[in-house]
């Protein structure tokens, strides 16, 4: 499976997973379709990404976070991927890190 179909789909945790294994920048998870990342990680429910990612692998979650630039990757490396929503990303850029505070995930 695409990268960008799990992120329509909404699998984050498994669009990570995949983007780590085959080397391509984390940013595309965000930079993608920024809406329904951050609709999803600003849950602390049990589905949300965040929570999975905590509860089933939390260095995955940190190097994520580590890794995030406020730079729109779709629209640098990743030309040619079409995104939803990159007109968006400067009103996400500066909240990522701020979403995925882990305090609330304990």
């Amino acid at each position: 499976m695409r990268a960008t179909d799990l992120i329509r789909r909404e699998l984050f945790l498994d669009c990570l997973v995949l983007l780590r294994k085959q080397r391509v920048d984390l940013n595309l998870l965000v930079d993608y379709n920024p809406t329904i990342f951050m609709r999803n990680i600003s849950s602390n429910q049990k589905g949300s990404f965040v929570y999975q990612a905590a509860k089933s692998n939390p260095e995955l979650l940190s190097l994520l976070i580590t890794n995030l630039e406020d730079l729109d990757v779709t629209r640098t490396k990743y030309q040619n991927v079409h995104t939803i929503e990159s007109d968006n990303f400067g009103e996400f850029g500066g909240n990522i890190g701020n979403a995925l505070s882990l305090d609330s995930y304990g």
